[in-house]
């Protein structure tokens, strides 16, 4: 028995001098071009000329983006992000939303051959609106547009997460991203949000 034990010690020993590296992570240069969405959920604030606060724990948030790779650790492109918010009960919804549109730069501070590449860290600025909308809902009925207000201004959005490498042009990552809107209109001064968001970007 002990020859057999001092066998297979010997095997498991050769078998741990002679095994290749292995890496948890999956490491590669980021392709040229990004194309990515972010799904994920957060809450949102509204505020009014008169300074009245109007604040959601929960809503759905969205996210688009499409974007160029300056070296290996910016990217520049175009971000789409929005917030929303429905509630109310039968007859009568209301739904509140934030949405943006900008450009944005993502930075990659990181070693991209590292553990830390995928680190991200973005910041968009651009055109912002809100959307305050009524509507009827009864059940059995096809739900309408109803009523609707846009009021527009400025947005200002920024990023912070990590993202993992699942295939060749493919990442997946999660991060927390907020919001804010400069309004300045009748219903809104100033709106925001704040949310956990799941990331999927293509690369090619």
């Amino acid at each position: 028995m002990r020859r057999v034990r001092s066998i297979a010690g010997l095997v498991l020993l050769s078998m741990a001098l002679h095994a290749p590296s292995a890496e948890a992570l999956r490491l590669q240069p980021r392709p040229d071009w990004l194309m990515g969405v972010g799904l994920g959920y957060g809450r949102g604030t509204f505020e009014s000329p008169a300074g009245t606060r109007a604040s959601y724990r929960g809503g759905p948030a969205f996210q688009l983006r499409f974007a160029h790779t300056l070296g290996r650790h910016a990217m520049l492109g175009i971000h789409y992000d929005t917030w929303m918010r429905e509630f109310g009960e039968v007859p009568t919804k209301h739904r509140n939303v934030q949405q943006g549109l900008g450009l944005g730069l993502t930075l990659l501070p990181g070693n991209p051959a590292g553990a830390s590449g995928g680190i991200f860290l973005r910041a968009s600025g651009g055109m912002g609106w809100t959307g305050i909308a009524e509507k009827t809902s009864i059940p059995g009925e096809a739900q309408g547009e109803g009523e609707r207000i846009d009021e527009w201004g400025f947005n200002a959005a920024a990023d912070a997460g990590y993202e993992f490498w699942i295939a060749r042009n493919f990442a997946a990552g999660l991060g927390v991203c907020v919001g804010y809107f400069g309004i300045g209109e009748t219903l809104v001064d100033r709106a925001g949000f704040a949310a956990l968001v799941l990331d999927l970007n293509l690369y090619f």
